[in-house]
């Protein structure tokens, strides 16, 4: 399972290093070419950093399951720490379905 947890580039240091530990992140997908996130992460990253992914011989997960985590969100932390918000697959399933209806 895979979820998608968006990270700024231009947020400050400790706000990344905390949504990395928090998700408890294990892979880091960035664009090498256009990543400051390296600058920012020299051997603090408590996740693998890969520019090139998927590999060649990457064959995806078909099937899904509706409660797996499709994303995470935080919040601005504007009353502390920031909460990371949960979306499954079936979030997205049911907004797609309404959507569609109107």
């Amino acid at each position: 399972m895979a979820a998608f947890l968006p990270i700024d580039p231009q947020y400050p240091l400790e706000r990344i290093q905390y949504l990395l530990d928090d998700s408890q992140a294990v892979l880091l997908l960035h664009d090498a070419a256009r990543s400051s996130l390296l600058e920012k992460l020299p051997n603090q990253a408590t996740c693998s950093l890969a520019a090139d992914y998927p590999p060649q011989d990457f064959t995806p997960q078909t099937e899904q399951l509706a409660d797996e985590l499709a994303y995470l969100l935080y919040t601005s932390g504007s009353t502390g720490r920031p909460k990371g918000v949960r979306i499954s697959r079936a979030n997205i399933s049911n907004y797609l379905q309404r959507a569609n209806r109107y």
